[in-house]
């Protein structure tokens, strides 16, 4: 009887302990979510996207934030911004027309979702001249690329510069012609009626393929195999 208990008491136990971890993994993450919103991971709204920190003198700044998490759909609003940058409410989209003396200003973009939960993004923006290159259709590839004189095509200002990171591209407002359209690359396929490899295959691989010819002068379809020595 002693033994029997013996093993019964630990199979028993060990049981006990299995259902407890499961009881308890279940109260911690049941692994299912009604909602995507309700997982942990999207419990808030977050920014993903980074806008842009510079702005020339006198040019339009427009940027839109991206958001992911909490649930839709968003509202925004500015916290804290220069004189005369607005934001569209309910797609976050910046416009501001950036004053014509050099200057850093400081702005705060909040988001709140439709259940209430909130995040803000901070960033500066510099505002001056050094370090942009323009384009624009009325310009000219000739040119230096300044915001009097802009370049003109895209295929021009993709050409590298001598300080990629500190350098930004401003596309003026207009229609923008390729060109000088992309190379297709093209590919020629030889097609040839597929034969039975043979042992006989001559110097570059290739197969001899021979028919036999009938008494009227046409062939036939049969072929010869083992091919006949000439």
């Amino acid at each position: 009887m002693t033994s029997r208990d013996g093993i019964i008491m630990p199979r028993f136990a060990l049981a006990c302990l299995l259902l407890t971890a499961c009881l308890g993994a279940a109260e911690t993450d049941s692994g299912r979510y009604v909602r995507p919103e309700d997982a942990p991971a999207f419990a808030q709204p977050t920014f993903m996207s980074q806008p842009p920190l510079r702005a020339f003198p006198g040019a339009r700044y427009e940027t839109r934030p991206a958001v992911t998490g909490g649930t839709w759909p968003y509202r925004f609003a500015l916290r804290g911004a220069p004189a005369g940058m607005v934001i569209d409410a309910r797609s976050g989209a910046i416009t501001w027309t950036a004053p014509q003396a050099e200057a850093s200003v400081s702005v705060t973009v909040t988001v709140v979702d439709q259940a209430g939960r909130s995040a803000e993004q901070a960033f500066s923006i510099t505002v001056g001249a050094a370090g942009f290159v323009f384009v624009s259709p009325e310009g000219d590839d000739a040119n230096p690329g300044t915001f009097a004189k802009p370049w003109k095509t895209v295929m021009r200002a993709a050409q590298p510069v001598e300080d990629p990171v500190g350098t930004t591209l401003y596309l003026r407002g207009g229609t923008y012609a390729v060109e000088v359209p992309a190379a297709v690359a093209r590919r020629t396929l030889t097609c040839s009626r597929s034969t039975k490899p043979r042992p006989d295959a001559g110097r570059h691989g290739q197969a001899r393929n021979r028919r036999s010819t009938s008494a009227g002068g046409r062939r036939s379809g049969r072929r010869r195999w083992p091919p006949s020595a000439r």
